[in-house]
């Protein structure tokens, strides 16, 4: 059934730097690792800002043969309504992150979530890939607020639609990727830790700065796939040209509607 796990030091799928504390809210067995590796990273960014306020403008016009902006970061505040007390349907299909936001990992099969949809216009909808910073007054302790959301009533959630891009044309027969990523285990996203600036992306962010890949930013397809984490894992390690979708996250600028 549906759990609500804390995974703090557990060791991780594939050789990598030591991770850390990795949460995960996911219909899950609370025994499964978090999941780590070195694509290729040596030499990292220094400057790591994990929540940027708001996705990059300006600039040249971007060649499509490198990459494309897919959209721009919209918010959004929705109210679930409703919802009964520890209400299994609220516990599955959200991920916990070191970053201080939920993310939504299959809105459709959070039956709470879905059922809000149902009921709203297509603006309001709450999304697969959405970001909770603030839920029922809770924010920052991204625990805190998945226990927010089991605890039922109405609970009001601030939400960010993140800046999507898309990186192309990476050829690893020139390089290494350069990434040190992780994900939860049943997570539908991989969560990029560090850059090297000679890696495959790094060098890319160098001649393309609109769209740089940072710190924080999340890898939610590869070559136009969706699937869970660890797949996508899989599409990084073995397909020698890669595509990747590429979500940032960012909480609300100050003054924006």
């Amino acid at each position: 059934g549906s759990c609500l796990a804390r995974v703090r030091g557990r060791p991780c799928c594939a050789a990598a730097s030591t991770m850390g504390a990795v949460q995960a809210m996911c219909a899950c067995d609370a025994q499964k690792p978090c999941c780590g590796a070195d694509l290729g990273s040596s030499s990292t960014v220094t400057a790591v800002a994990m929540l940027r306020d708001s996705a990059p403008t300006g600039g040249p016009e971007i060649d499509a043969a490198v990459g494309e902006v897919v959209r721009r970061p919209t918010y959004l505040t929705a109210v679930l309504t409703g919802m009964p007390p520890n209400c299994a349907a609220s516990k599955g299909h959200v991920e916990l992150t070191q970053t201080g936001y939920l993310r939504v990992s299959d809105a459709a099969k959070n039956s709470i979530i879905a059922e809000h949809n149902r009921n709203e216009d297509e603006d309001m909808q709450i999304h697969t890939g959405d970001c909770m910073f603030n839920v029922g007054g809770q924010e920052g302790d991204t625990l805190a607020m998945a226990q927010r959301l089991q605890q039922g009533g109405e609970v009001v959630l601030h939400i960010c639609r993140p800046f999507r891009f898309i990186v192309k044309a990476l050829d690893k027969s020139k390089g290494q990727l350069g990434l040190s990523v992780m994900h939860s285990a049943m997570g539908t996203a991989i969560y990029i830790q560090d850059v090297s600036v000679q890696g495959l992306v790094g060098l890319h962010g160098e001649a393309c700065p609109q769209l740089r890949v940072l710190p924080g930013d999340l890898i939610v397809e590869v070559n136009g796939r969706r699937d869970k984490a660890r797949v996508l894992m899989k599409h990084l390690e073995s397909e020698r040209v890669l595509s990747l979708t590429i979500d940032r996250p960012t909480r609300r600028p100050v003054g924006a509607p």
